[in-house]
Parts: structure tokens; sequence; C-alpha cells
């Protein structure tokens, strides 16, 4: 399995938090990403994302960008504040091959050093890469 991690975009200043929306800034470093992921020709099977309008921002722009068909799946594990294990048995159940998660810091961070204690830096827009075969960790790299 490979599961793709991205931070949502640079977003606008405002409240309620979760209503804000991405900037202009943020628009591209999603649109970014996608066009990264289709050069990788990484044929995503899921998209989850946060339920906060930034993240579900990300995550279509994304999908556009790599020619996504499917529906794009709004999950509360993915919140800032969410528990890392919930997702991570929520995927290991799906069993699926290239999943995307779209999220935020902390939970993105906490999440990624589930598998170890690793040099990824989860800015806005940045993109990661964590393999895992046969249940078992296999590598994390940071794609930007």
């Amino acid at each position: 399995m490979e599961i793709y991690i991205v931070r949502h975009g640079d977003a606008l200043e405002g409240e309620p938090d979760e209503l804000r929306e991405l900037s202009e800034k943020g628009k591209k470093q999603a649109k970014k990403v996608g066009k990264i992921l289709k050069n990788l020709d990484a044929e995503i099977s899921e998209i989850f994302s946060s339920p906060l309008t930034r993240a579900i921002q990300t995550a279509e722009i994304i999908a556009k960008e790599i020619n996504f068909n499917g529906e794009i799946k709004i999950t509360e594990l993915l919140n800032p504040s969410s528990n890392p294990d919930e997702i991570l048995n929520h995927l290991r159940i799906m069993n699926k091959d290239k999943i995307l998660l779209v999220g935020h810091q902390p939970f993105l961070g906490n999440f990624i050093n589930n598998f170890g204690n690793f040099e990824v830096e989860m800015k806005k827009g940045s993109l990661c890469k964590i393999e895992i075969e046969g249940g078992k960790f296999k590598k994390a790299e940071q794609i930007i």
C-alpha cells in the first residue's frame, strides 16, 4: 500500500477556522501537488479529506489534476486533533493500493511519526509518501 499524504494549501485568515478557504497561493500549491502525482503515475484509488473547507478544496483541486473519477471521502478521522491510529486501522481494513490523505498539522506529523522518527516537514502544500508492505512499514519519503 502507498499512502500519499498532503497538507492543505495556504488558506485565507478568518473565522470560523473550519470554513477558511484556500488563498490563491494555496490553490497553486494544490495544483502543483496534483501535477506531481500525475507525473508519478500514482493512480490514486481513494481520496480522503478532512471536513475542513481548505482541505476539501485542496483534495478537489488535486482530484481534478489527476483525473480522479471517484468520490472524495470526507472524514472526521483527518481532523487536526484526530488520533492517527484510527485512520491507519481504517486504511488497513480497506486494503487499497494507493490512497491520498489530505489533512492538517499536527495530525499529519503524528501520523507519519507512527512509522518511525522521520525528518518530514509537513508545510502547507507539501506531499509525503509512505509505503507499507505485508502490513509493515517499508519506507517514507518527502516529495515536496
